[in-house]
């Protein structure tokens, strides 16, 4: 009898063992899986699970994902011919009229995604509702063809079909992912604590995935400890303070990633250049100091781009700032701070470094202030606090990506930057092929909005991982992007 007890239980240990989850973690539970209300971090870690936009940036190139191949008929005229073993995961196969259908409720819903497809054709006088929906510069050609069409040039136009909200959806059902035309499909939820995802065995990278559950931990350090229980396999983001420990350990990863972390100074200070001056050049002692604290691959008061983009450095001048008198700090705004909670302690700490420097350097008391992301995020679109950090994983992996969140009618310049000369370089850098005019035209625009004083950057970023070598075929881009359609358990 004992025997036989003893037997099931290992059977039942090596199931579970065999059919084991790969785990990881995001701070905050994700509420929606529709690719169109989801912000940055939902979108690259648990989005990837469930959508396949037209094209991938994957091992430093762009390529065709759900299409087939993608060919400019002219400089305006994109047409992408979709797989034809492209599948949802009821059998259905994904056509044409569902990728029209998708760009089509970006602009319906006014996703804030719609940012990046302004450039196609009469998208602003949809959005100002000047011309109906059909009008938009997207359509099937036929059943496996959409074409694209733009208003004018965008080289980089392929690029933003990363997007996961370029990826198929139907009228049918809902985008809650449990019919999903990526590589797996929502299972459960349990709210608070989880959120659990079964192999989709329709999709067209035919691989027999492990199911995959996101854990919503909302601490760094919280997950860390899970971590070496055994309970996450993979930690997204071990705090800077506690590399040093794991950095020799199998499984520690250093991942350079394209971001462009940022301190904002809002519009309430449109009308204190000299301000804004002093608050990004008075922490020029300290910025140095502040990228060895946080293993930055490059200081704060520099633009966060690799040397591929941007070939020569681009930072604040060295100058000395005086501090303020009693009378002159009389006549300044009380300002704050505000930041995220997600960040976690890497960005209260680095929160406050800036204000004991603003305090030691100009005699300014910045209070700092913490919002949960969403609360912050819609502050921003409303109105922008005086200073606020923000944390921006690049889209596309060009200079344009980070420059164009500064344009003047960006949805995203929460500083109100506004620059005539600005704009027209970005516009030169769309139609720009050779990549030394293009790092030049990056120079140029990067110096422009540094001498606004409307940001301070928080130099070139790297994150540190785990991963317990219990899985192989995940892939992590610079563009802080998982990739999990080749998951599989490792075999020892």
């Amino acid at each position: 009898m004992f025997r036989g007890v003893l037997f099931f239980a290992i059977v039942i240990m090596l199931h579970i063992e065999t059919f084991a989850a790969f785990r990881f973690h995001v701070q905050e539970e994700p509420m929606t899986l529709d690719p169109l209300h989801s912000h940055s971090t939902i979108s690259s870690y648990v989005l990837s699970t469930l959508y396949t936009p037209l094209m991938q940036y994957q091992d430093g190139r762009l390529k065709p994902l759900g299409a087939r191949r993608c060919d400019w008929l002219s400089g305006t005229t994109l047409r992408c011919q979709l797989r034809t073993d492209w599948l949802w995961s009821d059998g259905q196969p994904v056509t044409a009229d569902e990728i029209v259908f998708a760009v089509r409720e970006m602009f319906e819903q006014k996703s804030t995604r719609v940012d990046s497809f302004l450039g196609l054709k009469n998208s602003a006088e949809i959005l100002r509702h000047e011309k109906p929906i059909e009008q938009l510069g997207v359509l099937a050609i036929s059943r496996s063809a959409v074409e694209f069409e733009l208003t004018k040039p965008d080289i980089e136009f392929q690029y933003r079909l990363i997007d996961p909200v370029v990826s198929p959806r139907r009228k049918d059902i809902l985008a809650d992912g449990h019919v999903s035309a990526g590589p797996f499909i929502f299972e459960k939820r349990v709210p608070g604590r989880s959120l659990l995802f079964h192999n989709n065995p329709k999709y067209f990278v035919k691989k027999p995935r492990p199911d995959v559950e996101v854990m919503v931990v909302e601490a760094d350090d919280t997950a860390l400890k899970m971590f070496d229980k055994g309970e996450l396999n993979f930690h997204r983001r071990l705090p800077v303070e506690a590399a040093p420990a794991y950095q020799n350990k199998p499984g520690f990863i250093k991942q350079p990633l394209l971001r462009f972390d940022y301190i904002g100074v809002g519009p309430e200070l449109e009308y204190q250049p000299e301000l804004r001056r002093r608050l990004a050049l008075s922490l020029a002692p300290q910025y140095r100091a502040m990228m060895k604290i946080f293993a930055s691959l490059g200081p704060p008061g520099c633009i966060g781009l690799p040397k591929a983009l941007l070939p020569h450095s681009m930072c604040f001048e060295k100058t000395a700032v005086s501090p303020y008198d009693s009378k002159e700090l009389a006549l300044l705004p009380r300002l704050s701070l505000t930041i995220a909670t997600q960040g976690g302690d890497t960005v209260v700490r680095q929160a406050e470094l800036f204000q004991s420097g603003w305090r030691k350097n100009l005699g300014l008391d910045v209070e700092i202030k913490l919002k949960e992301v969403k609360q912050l995020e819609g502050d921003l679109r409303k109105s922008p606090p005086a200073l606020f950090r923000r944390g921006v994983n690049l889209e596309r992996p060009t200079c344009l990506a980070a420059l164009e969140l500064f344009q003047s009618k960006s949805l995203n310049n929460f500083v109100h930057f506004e620059n005539k000369i600005y704009d027209s370089i970005l516009d030169k850098m769309r139609t720009t092929r050779e990549r030394s005019a293009m790092a030049a035209l990056c120079q140029k625009g990067s110096e422009l909005l540094l001498k606004s004083y409307r940001i301070i950057p928080l130099g070139e970023i790297q994150f540190f991982m785990l991963s317990d070598q219990k899985f192989d075929g995940f892939r992590i881009n610079e563009l802080n992007q998982l990739d999990l359609s080749h998951l599989a358990e490792r075999r020892h």
